[in-house]
């Protein structure tokens, strides 16, 4: 059985990488790695993601859930000073992640 991006102990060989995240007034370069969501380029839905304004009317929190390498985690946080909530399943994003 081959390996998902949702496989919470991947075998997909060591291929790291980096994806650019271009918002207003911020430039991410995130780590990435094959085994997570999109390892190449960021998705058109997380770019919408990014682009519409997401934070809770309430002022509640953000959950990104399956956040992969975090993308929409760090870009809501640094652009909106919110600190959403990032879960994954994988043990290979979690490393993406714990390293940001």
């Amino acid at each position: 059985m081959s390996d998902h991006y949702f496989t919470a102990r991947p075998e997909t060989a060591h291929r790291p990488g980096h994806v650019h995240v271009l918002l207003p007034d911020v430039h991410l370069e995130l780590d990435t790695d094959a085994g997570v969501f999109s390892p190449s380029r960021l998705d058109t839905g997380t770019r919408l993601l990014l682009d519409v304004d997401t934070r809770p009317a309430d002022g509640g929190d953000l959950l990104d859930l399956g956040c992969g390498y975090a993308s929409v985690s760090a870009g809501k946080q640094l652009c909106d000073l919110s600190l959403p909530k990032s879960v994954t399943a994988t043990f290979k994003a979690l490393f993406l992640i714990f390293f940001f």
